[in-house]
């Protein structure tokens, strides 16, 4: 494919593909599989038997991520991986001064940051379904990769057939907002103080969280404590409900004079964040989409009065070049479409809040639908909840567009 449509003379990139055949021999429209992301592999789904029963799966590799035009970004990966304080403004600094260095070692070696962008990854999409001979195709898409899907069932109405997301991510909420992490906090605080747990743990958990990340100690038993690790950890152990369950035990011991928990935690991010994405791809995909060069993302990221803020959000987002292309507003606004699509999600989703779907995409899908599980978070649990088997379900939409099997086993 072009590594640039907008460039006649653009060189041309391989990407991988991968096509799992019904055993059904089925002639209905195949499912194209959108993973989240992004900055990581679309090539390492395994499909249930329930959803090759009546359908070809077909994943097409990332740019940016598969094949061989990988944004690897070793200095922001270094930054990354050995600061300390890492939401301090001298870390900040930092990984903005990598992420400068990165992009221009990358563009000396020919990459065309231009067209490493959601549009062009949809753009290949319709070139490997236009190839492969389909007329039509289903869309199964997590996270990030819903947005690929809104954007590409507005851009091809006739080539879509239906569209399920899991986990779904409007425009503009690639960065995460204070606000909506502390409701969702109160929420689970909620939840917590109505579930019979004994009357010495403090009631307020919400409380407890806010007060820890003000007054994080530094060190247990040997192991030093960063305060930003901790906190990006935190949130991002908050997407799932088991991991979810970690993080209120690691903040409750704290409070109680036990900070092994914390400790942990900022150990834990030195393992699993620096090698987490492909960063060139995770920053390109985020920033050309959704940034804006009015906001201040430093301060509008961390309110005092937020409970642990957005932190995630604040270190890439404060972090951020000012001189990235955008694409086209258009696919920056909500999208209207006609496609069925159905929406899947958790109400406990911190990564893509149900809120947001319900009030932002939801009513630009002419023939949209969203159910929203009661106590799931995001991806992993939606493919997990009790009593129903997801995969089945999913390929029964998409064989006959019908959603009350979702509607009577819902949790």
């Amino acid at each position: 494919v072009p590594e640039n449509r907008q460039k006649p003379d653009s060189r041309l990139i391989r990407l991988p593909l991968m096509l799992i055949f019904s055993k059904n021999k089925s002639e209905e429209p195949p499912i194209f599989y959108l993973t989240g992301g992004p900055g990581v592999s679309n090539m390492k789904f395994n499909p249930a038997s329930d959803l090759l029963k009546n359908h070809d799966v077909v994943m097409l590799g990332y740019r940016g991520v598969d094949g061989a035009s990988r944004l690897d970004c070793p200095e922001i990966e270094e930054v990354i991986g050995n600061s300390k304080n890492i939401l301090g403004e001298k870390a900040l600094q930092m990984l903005n001064h990598a992420m400068v260095r990165d992009f221009a070692r990358l563009q000396a070696q020919g990459t065309d940051l231009e067209g490493y962008t959601i549009v062009e990854v949809m753009h290949d999409l319709a070139d490997a379904g236009k190839s492969l001979g389909y007329e039509k195709i289903n869309l199964l898409s997590e996270s990030y990769g819903t947005r690929i899907a809104l954007i590409y069932a507005a851009a091809f109405p006739e080539r879509t057939h239906r569209s399920v997301m899991l986990g779904a991510n409007p425009p503009g909420r690639f960065v995460w907002a204070p606000d909506m992490v502390d409701k969702q906090i109160r929420q689970y605080a909620k939840l917590y103080a109505e579930s019979g747990e004994p009357d010495a743990l403090p009631k307020n958990l919400a409380g407890v969280l806010k007060e820890i990340s003000r007054n994080m100690p530094e060190r247990w038993m040997g192991f030093s404590i960063d305060p930003g690790k901790v906190k990006v950890m935190t949130f991002v152990f908050l997407f799932h409900r088991q991991t979810a369950a970690m993080i209120f035990d690691a903040y409750l011991s704290a409070a109680a004079g036990d900070a092994s928990g914390l400790a942990l935690l900022s150990q834990a991010y030195d393992f699993a964040i620096p090698s987490m994405f492909v960063w060139g791809d995770f920053l390109l995909k985020a920033y050309t989409a959704d940034f804006n060069p009015a906001r201040n993302y430093q301060t509008e990221l961390s309110p005092d009065s937020s409970i642990i803020g957005s932190p995630l959000s604040l270190y890439f987002w404060a972090a951020a070049p000012d001189s990235l292309p955008l694409i086209p507003k258009r696919y920056r606004l909500p999208q209207q479409s006609d496609a069925e699509t159905l929406i899947l999600s958790g109400n406990l989703d911190f990564s893509t809040p149900a809120e947001y779907a319900e009030r932002e995409m939801l009513p630009y899908l002419k023939n949209g639908k969203q159910i929203i599980f009661s106590d799931y978070g995001h991806v992993n649990d939606l493919w997990k909840i009790k009593d129903m088997n997801m995969p089945n379900l999913i390929s029964m939409y998409f064989l006959t567009g019908e959603t009350m099997q979702f509607e009577t086993v819902q949790t």
